[in-house]
């Protein structure tokens, strides 16, 4: 009876208070176990977890030693080797129960080598024109003194690794593991020797969390990168209910990768959200992503994404979402989609949102489209089509990036 009602107590407590409860209680965490746990927000990303509104982060912490003030890093997150230079490939070590996220396309190897190359040659450019075109003054007033010698004492410090490996020196600190939690409270460090790749410490961290449980884990929102280069670390025998998903890109080799922990009941997915690559469009053809309730998509690096929008349009998709700015979606690919839409009709129910990250955009475009469109009784504008009309509104996006949109719902006269 007791073990019931802890239960029935734990279900409905926030996740993050539940796995602190089980780390503090140890004989409450059977019952935690046996309860089902749900997450409103689950995100992986380079050597960090986070669950609703805290962030659990592995990485490096730099001890200084005494009389050596003027050192100073930048938050690190990735693995060194004993002569303080950064290495990658512990990382990518595969346990049992990870997600191997990389994928043997081409294609997206391609695009991430040509990303890489054009961010690199942008700060190239920065540092030129930061170099030769602006006086020194100028660059003077961008930041103050104490920004600049906290930055000059970074690069300094970047540099000291090869004077000890030239000199055949000790390094003047002491490296450690570094343990955060950040939420809207503030943040707790813990520091732990560095005597193992920092893997190792978030595979420990999510086995703390979900391992052992006997019911799927439910998420309402889950985030994963296709562009991580690096496992998530999962427990052997972990399952997933996913209400919502945010791919980001190359569906296709990220899904492949996740099904496994999957359950047969989150697909299709109530909202699935995808960045669209250049050379993606053919994977909108996938299945899943044709069943999504609602399809949300990012077109990215696109000059001219009006096709994807006449593209997107022909799914059975319910709700169909598209991001837009200044050079995507103009006000003439609404006015063709419309005039599309007059002639061939469009299935009852279907919905169509744009959106804008300004409002004065999504008011240009509205107020042209409420210029052509007919009024109701209540002064909403809407087109006739074969079999029912076309409502549009307006309206905004409410979470941590604000969003204004514009609105098509097909209904029937």
């Amino acid at each position: 009876m007791l073990f019931e009602l802890l239960k029935t107590v734990i279900e409905y407590m926030e996740p993050n208070k539940r796995f602190e409860l089980a780390r503090r209680c140890p004989l409450l965490r059977q019952a935690e176990k046996a309860t089902p746990l749900r997450i409103k927000t689950l995100k992986f990303g380079l050597n960090k977890v986070d669950v609703d509104n805290t962030r659990y982060q592995i990485g490096l912490h730099r001890e200084a030693n005494e009389g050596r003030s003027d050192l100073e890093w930048d938050d690190d997150y990735r693995d060194v080797d004993k002569d303080g230079f950064p290495v990658r490939m512990p990382g990518m070590a595969v346990l049992p129960g990870d997600l191997s996220l990389n994928s043997s396309n081409q294609k997206l190897k391609k695009y991430i080598r040509q990303d890489a190359y054009e961010r690199n040659n942008e700060k190239k450019k920065d540092l030129e024109w930061d170099l030769g075109s602006r006086s020194l003054e100028l660059q003077m007033q961008d930041i103050s003194q104490e920004e600049c010698n906290k930055k000059t004492n970074i690069i300094k410090t970047s540099l000291i690794a090869f004077e000890c490996l030239k000199n055949n020196t000790p390094l003047p600190y002491e490296t450690f593991a570094k343990f955060t939690i950040r939420n809207s409270t503030g943040q707790t460090v813990h520091r732990f020797e560095y005597d193992k790749p920092l893997f190792h410490m978030v595979k420990y961290l999510t086995t703390c969390f979900f391992e052992g449980r006997k019911h799927p884990i439910i998420v309402n929102n889950l985030s994963t990168d296709a562009l991580l280069h690096q496992p998530i670390r999962l427990p052997p025998g972990v399952r997933f209910h996913v209400n919502n998903w945010n791919a980001t890109s190359h569906f296709a080799s990220v899904y492949a990768a996740l099904k496994p922990v999957l359950t047969e009941s989150s697909v299709p997915f109530k909202k699935l959200e995808l960045a669209l690559l250049p050379y993606m469009s053919d994977e909108l053809n996938h299945p899943v992503i044709q069943s999504a309730q609602r399809l949300i998509i990012k077109p990215v690096k696109m000059e001219d994404p009006s096709n994807i929008m006449w593209y997107l349009l022909k799914f059975p998709n319910p709700v169909i979402g598209i991001y837009a700015n200044k050079a995507q979606l103009r006000m003439n690919h609404i006015d063709q989609w419309v005039d599309h839409r007059k002639r061939n009709g469009w299935g009852i129910g279907k919905r169509l949102e744009v959106y804008y990250v300004e409002d004065w955009i999504r008011d240009i475009v509205y107020d042209d489209i409420y210029g052509r469109s007919e009024k109701d009784g209540n002064r909403r504008a809407f087109i006739n089509i074969p079999g029912g009309r076309i409502v549009f509104k307006i309206g905004q996006t409410i979470g941590k990036r604000r969003l204004f949109c514009i609105l098509a719902d097909c209904v029937q006269e």
